[in-house]
């Protein structure tokens, strides 16, 4: 669907189509209801271009605008993804578990699909886990609801794998897709069960929990001991309830201990060496699913705000999708 919602107020004259290949999704947002076309986008889009051949200008002002903006964010995500980090950071965190995918996979990045789910995960992810196919990368979409990423897992699972399309004639060997499900640590806590059912059905999807402790940020000072002296209770063994803020979630919650609860396999990771390693023998583990507990950042101190959402200096809404500002 291309849905970008309504176009900045410096852009008039920009009108907004949405393509959707479900007729009930049309007219929901806030484009032109009489420029919403009901089709596949791999088929709609050959077919505007040969309309729109001689008025569509590639070097608009919005296009420029867009193309720049693209430009700076991925700047500032290679930056950040190139940088060793103690703790880990998302930047790094996710080029990291990229590049240990990707080697592992038989088919490269190709026979990879990402499942995202959370703000700073979502918004983060986007930058540094490129994608080059359809639906090779679905995550909570415009609307951005949480408590889809496991069952979307467990759904992108059984329609790559486990149906006709999946594995076309026995004389065909089928060409698997491993399932990635990168979830932050609040949103994971809406479907945490369903690890469950991944290990009733020996599904093996690899789930990385990014555990800042927080919604969108943490409280923690980023230090080891932070947990013992300052989570778990003051001089006289009561917990400091009131100091806690509306964002802060458990300290280093157990997600990997969890998961062994569950049924499926859980590692516990707090640095670049540890991760690399990880990720391989969540690789191996084809019995049920993995879950992967990464200790990052907190971002204490940071604001709750994402740079595609800071105000420009005009009063507008800037363009990006660079990452919140931790």
């Amino acid at each position: 669907m291309l849905h970008f919602g309504e176009p900045p107020k410096w852009s008039a004259g920009v009108r907004i189509a949405q393509i959707d290949i479900s007729p009930e999704e049309l007219d929901r947002g806030t484009t032109d209801p009489t420029l919403s076309i009901h089709g596949d986008i791999t088929s709609v889009i050959p077919q505007l271009k040969l309309h729109l051949a001689n008025d569509y200008h590639l070097s608009s002002p919005w296009s420029n605008t867009l193309s720049a903006s693209a430009t700076k964010n991925l700047a500032i995500a290679r930056a950040g993804a190139s940088t060793p980090t103690n703790p880990l950071t998302y930047h790094r965190t996710f080029a990291l578990i990229k590049s240990a995918l990707e080697s592992l996979s038989p088919g490269g990045a190709d026979n990879l699909v990402y499942i995202l789910e959370g703000a700073n995960t979502m918004d983060i992810s986007r930058s540094i886990l490129t994608v080059s196919q359809p639906r090779q990368r679905l995550d909570a979409g415009t609307y951005a609801t949480m408590g889809v990423g496991l069952g979307y897992a467990i759904a992108a699972e059984m329609a790559y794998n486990h149906t006709h399309e999946a594995t076309p004639s026995p004389s065909s060997p089928p060409i698997r897709k491993r399932i990635i499900s990168i979830e932050g640590d609040s949103a994971l806590g809406f479907s945490l069960p369903e690890i469950e059912t991944m290990s009733r059905y020996r599904l093996p999807i690899i789930i990385f929990v990014i555990n800042n402790g927080g919604v969108y940020h943490g409280i923690s000072d980023n230090t080891p001991s932070w947990g013992a002296n300052w989570w778990n209770g003051d001089k006289q063994g009561k917990r400091r309830d009131v100091l806690l803020t509306s964002t802060a979630l458990g300290f280093e919650t157990g997600h990997d201990v969890v998961a062994g609860g569950l049924g499926g396999r859980g590692w516990k990771v707090v640095d670049e060496k540890g991760l690399v390693r990880v990720v391989q023998e969540a690789w191996e583990h084809r019995d049920g699913p993995s879950v992967v507990n990464v200790i990052v950042a907190s971002g204490v101190g940071g604001k709750l705000e994402f740079g595609w959402l800071g105000e420009g200096k005009g009063g507008e809404k800037e363009l990006g999708g660079g990452g919140s500002k931790l």
